[in-house]
């Protein structure tokens, strides 16, 4: 289970990299391939990522692990009180 803010941090990790793509939330649904809606729960914060969930959207970024989406941005660490004491 993802602590509150460690899923803040997977959201806005998969946001910048569907920006850096260009991608809309229909192009992670189908490189994950997932229905449209279960992308609108991730970002709704509703349910808890499998480590599934973790493996098909680093797949979909082309990443061996899903380990880079869950380090907190600098922005995000300097914005969050409770990042900067876990950091």
């Amino acid at each position: 289970m993802l602590a509150s803010g460690s899923m803040t941090v997977l959201q806005d990790n998969v946001r910048r990299e569907m920006d850096v793509r260009g991608w809309s939330r229909s192009d992670l649904a189908r490189e994950c391939r997932w229905a449209p809606a279960r992308v609108t729960e991730f970002f709704k914060g509703e349910g808890d990522p499998r480590l599934s969930t973790l493996d098909k959207l680093a797949a979909a970024f082309g990443m061996d692990t899903p380990a880079p989406l869950l380090i907190p941005s600098q922005a995000a660490v300097e914005k969050s009180p409770a990042l900067r004491k876990s950091a």
